[in-house]
């Protein structure tokens, strides 16, 4: 969501939307006494159904769809399992609550 992916300007526009309001989310909480954290997680490309279907798509429909093709091939897509072990490994981590945007395949 990060990236930037041709035919996906409403799937981006969103992630973006969710960063903005979790950085300033996070900075108004800075000041606080008693502060919610919070942190906009960008978990890397994970083996879903979503994906499947990507993969599925012709070049008219999704100009990069070669490069998700790649990905499967070279087992370069996180399982579900690894993304959630790796998301609650972030969670109990010291580096939860101090940054608004964060990387889980970089933990």
């Amino acid at each position: 969501g990060r990236s930037i992916n041709e035919g996906w300007s409403i799937y981006g526009m969103t992630k973006c939307g969710l960063d903005h309001f979790t950085q300033t989310a996070f900075a108004e909480q800075l000041n606080e006494k008693y502060p919610i954290q919070f942190v906009s997680i960008a978990p890397g490309i994970i083996q879903t159904n979503m994906q499947a279907m990507i993969r599925q798509s012709s070049v008219e429909q999704f100009p990069d769809v070669e490069r998700f093709i790649e990905y499967d091939k070279q087992n370069a897509l996180a399982t579900p399992e690894e993304t959630a072990a790796r998301l609650l490994d972030y969670l109990w981590s010291e580096k939860m609550g101090t940054q608004p945007l964060a990387d889980i395949r970089h933990v």
